[in-house]
């Protein structure tokens, strides 16, 4: 299957628009510019339609009131703070502390933190809409600067929630220093699971059990914490200076069985880059790597590792204290912009009010609607 770059370009979608940029500046993927509510339905038609055939049809979109790379694609907790070790623990806790009554019916942590993220709480989780109007009004609400409009599929699938659902849990540990992946996902064999549902962005969409997630069609990208392989970097960077692995340890002892394993991770090469992070695509390699190697690695019916080879993996791969961003590759390849510029901003929040798009629909509280009624009748004439 295409990404949805590739699929756009080979399909010559957009060919009707004047203003199609190859390459965004900031996120390096295919763009146009619309200066209309029309110019942009019918950019989401063209999407929407042409988007069927690849891997995930249905798209999702979000909107930044600021074009420029000023709003990254990390969700509040990693924009607040770099360092998630205690603070994503603490916060969570203390609003439950707080607020019992609120979350004593919730029966998993997605939806735990999507409530939080709903009442501005920050954490792991970035705000999508299955709505393009939505995402439009929200790139169109501040007009000083131009607006933006991603669009990427939502590959979200019953076999990903377990993975959700385990990422989403970790508010559970005040430290994570002794904390593994395949201790966070619960099971060594979890990790070939992990690699398939991590090669692209995590999706998931949340109950909708008020009227602002309703009417904002709300679905939420997950996002897990940074992983790296500090025992492949231990063995890399002795042979690279022809030191003793010990010198590298990062902390760790070196038992009969952690000496075990490094015979294997010396025969690995070419796996990680210099940084040694863990991503779906490092241990898609890793685990071919074994694969090749060995004819009873692979327990395919379970979609898991043989145990007698779960020793090379438990306890390996080491969570740090940050959010894991998308990676450049996905950002390239799997998400396409809509650019509204500045002085286009005002008519099209016009428009959209015209199809009931403003800001009483969005935020269906009772105090946006009164809002929207001062504004429409009690309007103070300034002389």
């Amino acid at each position: 299957m295409d990404t949805l770059a590739e699929h756009i370009k080979r399909k010559r979608i957009f060919n009707s628009f004047s203003q199609v940029c190859e390459r965004d500046p900031y996120y390096n993927h295919l763009t146009i510019k619309v200066s209309s509510l029309a110019e942009y339905v019918a950019a989401i038609s063209e999407l929407t339609i042409k988007s069927k055939g690849t891997e995930y049809e249905d798209l999702i979109y979000r909107g930044h009131s600021d074009a420029s790379s000023n709003y990254r694609l990390l969700p509040s907790l990693a924009r607040y703070n770099k360092s998630l070790e205690y603070n994503e623990n603490i916060i969570v806790r203390e609003l439950m502390t707080l607020r019992p009554d609120e979350f004593h019916n919730i029966q998993s942590d997605f939806d735990l933190l999507a409530k939080m993220q709903h009442f501005g709480l920050p954490t792991r989780l970035l705000d999508f809409s299955y709505n393009p109007l939505i995402a439009l009004y929200f790139s169109c609400c501040d007009g000083r600067t131009a607006g933006r409009v991603l669009c990427t599929c939502d590959n979200s699938t019953i076999g990903s929630d377990e993975i959700i659902e385990k990422i989403c849990g970790m508010y559970q540990y005040d430290d994570y220093s002794g904390v593994s992946l395949d201790r966070m996902l619960g099971d060594v064999s979890l990790i070939r699971r992990y690699a398939l549902y991590t090669r692209t962005p995590l999706v998931k969409k949340p109950q909708y059990l008020n009227d602002r997630i309703k009417n904002q069609s709300a679905v939420f990208m997950v996002f897990p914490n940074a992983v790296y392989d500090f025992r492949s970097r231990m063995v890399e960077l002795s042979q690279k200076n022809n030191a003793a692995e010990e010198d590298y340890r990062m902390g760790f002892s070196l038992d009969d069985q952690e000496v075990s394993r490094l015979q294997y991770i010396r025969e690995e090469s070419g796996i990680y880059n210099q940084t040694f992070e863990v991503t779906s695509e490092t241990l898609k390699k890793l685990i071919h790597h074994y694969i090749e190697k060995y004819n009873d690695f692979d327990v395919i019916k379970d979609f898991a590792i043989s145990p007698k080879y779960h020793f090379l993996f438990r306890d390996r791969f080491s969570l740090l204290n940050e959010i894991q961003e998308l990676s450049p590759d996905i950002i390239s390849n799997s998400f396409v912009s809509i650019i509204i510029d500045q002085k286009h901003k005002k008519r099209i929040m016009m428009e959209l009010e015209a199809v009931g798009i403003d800001k009483a629909f969005v935020y269906p509280e009772l105090m946006s609607t009164t809002e929207r009624i001062k504004n429409k009748h009690l309007k103070t004439k300034h002389k």
